[in-house]
């Protein structure tokens, strides 16, 4: 893939605009980084996301890959290079799909309120419940943090990556105890 030209792929079920936010190269990668995260491989997920955001071409992908790193550089305890990705993050982006991520980042970065998000982690808001839960402990604060995990999985949303990686963290808190 390093070697081959990097492609538009067209969305299975395409946005509002008909505007596809992803290449076949950020998908690979940005999946490819999940699958780490989800096995609790931070330094392979971040080294894979670094990759995506060299190869993020529009605001979508930006906002969503940088949501993950950031998430991982917090989770390797790397707050400054965390702090870092959220220096290009502005309220006024053109953004598509991926509106909780950037609404996440947002809150991460303190330009929003975290109540202005919290309603979005409700039913159906596995996104953003894993988001605030992943921040959460990342800030300390493991009780609330294990709330939005619960949160997460409760919504139904079970293919939802929010719900995926909630269920992976929950079931990863159940074999430390």
């Amino acid at each position: 893939m390093r070697r081959q030209p990097d492609a538009i792929e067209p969305d299975g079920l395409p946005n509002a605009r008909n505007t596809p936010t992803s290449t076949l190269q950020s998908n690979v990668w940005y999946h490819l980084g999940l699958a780490h995260w989800l096995r609790n491989d931070v330094g392979a997920a971040l080294a894979a996301w670094q990759q995506c955001l060299r190869v993020a071409t529009n605001p979508d992908m930006d906002v969503a890959t940088r949501y993950w790193l950031y998430l991982a550089q917090r989770r390797l305890g790397n707050g400054p290079a965390a702090v870092a990705l959220l220096e290009p993050v502005r309220r006024d982006q053109d953004i598509i799909e991926n509106g909780s991520y950037h609404r996440l980042l947002l809150v991460f970065k303190g330009v929003l309120p975290v109540d202005s998000v919290t309603n979005d982690a409700g039913q159906g808001g596995a996104t953003t419940a894993y988001g605030l839960a992943a921040w959460l402990d990342a800030e300390g604060n493991h009780p609330q943090s294990e709330y939005f995990l619960r949160r997460a999985r409760s919504g139904g949303q079970w293919a939802s990556f929010g719900y995926i990686a909630a269920e992976a963290d929950l079931a990863r808190m159940a074999r430390a105890h």
